[in-house]
């Protein structure tokens, strides 16, 4: 996520923290913690401090096919929202 209290805040959660992989700010580190964890679930935001959240879930999905991603978009305009639908 690229803002780091909402990331922090979203970590706290009890059943999210007991789950968590790992966590990171910008698309390069969130392919690298991919690529190392293969995580079943991505939590990611549109916004990251360096990249897109959008283009990395398609990266993760290169990945692996089966990972699921929840994706919290800061910009809800349809061609956000069509964008981050398409597979």
């Amino acid at each position: 996520m690229g803002h780091r209290l909402a990331l922090n805040s979203f970590c706290l959660v009890k059943p999210i923290y007991d789950s968590i992989a790992a966590a990171s700010t910008t698309q390069a580190e969130g392919i690298k913690a991919i690529s190392k964890h293969r995580p079943d679930i991505l939590f990611t935001s549109d916004d990251l401090e360096q990249g897109y959240g959008i283009d990395l879930v398609k990266e993760a999905k290169r990945f692996s096919s089966e990972i699921k991603a929840l994706i919290f978009l800061r910009c809800e305009t349809k061609e956000v929202v069509d964008e981050a639908l398409l597979p």
